[in-house]
């Protein structure tokens, strides 16, 4: 997503493994067509391409307000590595806000009356 036109994400870094199963998909993603051409639309990030042995696969996304995320991309095929990436890049960056305070009720009741589930309904059509 992006605030006044400007995308959060600056930096993916994905780690995987050279030899492991888990990081097949992210090993046939490195090689696609469908990663040349994300990384062509998304010329301001930053991308780093690491090698961790003997760990599963995973990114994490560095965003514009010092934000990290990190996901998981065990076992996934290469179509997911690729909407993970896209994932990242639509989002802000910042934890979602919570709603703060208790629910308000109020002692008057509606002068609509109570609602009911079929409060809506009609006659059956033929």
């Amino acid at each position: 997503m992006c605030t006044r036109g400007v995308f959060q994400l600056r930096k993916l870094s994905l780690y995987f493994c050279d030899f492991g199963g888990s990081s097949q998909g992210v090993r046939s993603a490195l090689t696609s067509e469908e990663l040349k051409k994300f990384m062509s639309i998304n010329p301001h990030i930053e991308y780093n391409f690491i090698v961790k042995r003997n760990h599963h696969p995973f990114v994490t996304g560095a965003y514009l307000n010092g934000y990290l995320k990190d996901i998981p991309l065990r076992s996934i095929p290469e179509t997911d590595v690729i909407e993970v990436f896209q994932s990242l890049r639509n989002q802000l960056g910042r934890k979602p806000y919570e709603a703060s305070g208790p629910r308000v009720y109020h002692p008057i009741k509606s002068i609509q009356g109570k609602w009911m589930p079929n409060m809506f309904n009609t006659y059956p059509r033929a």
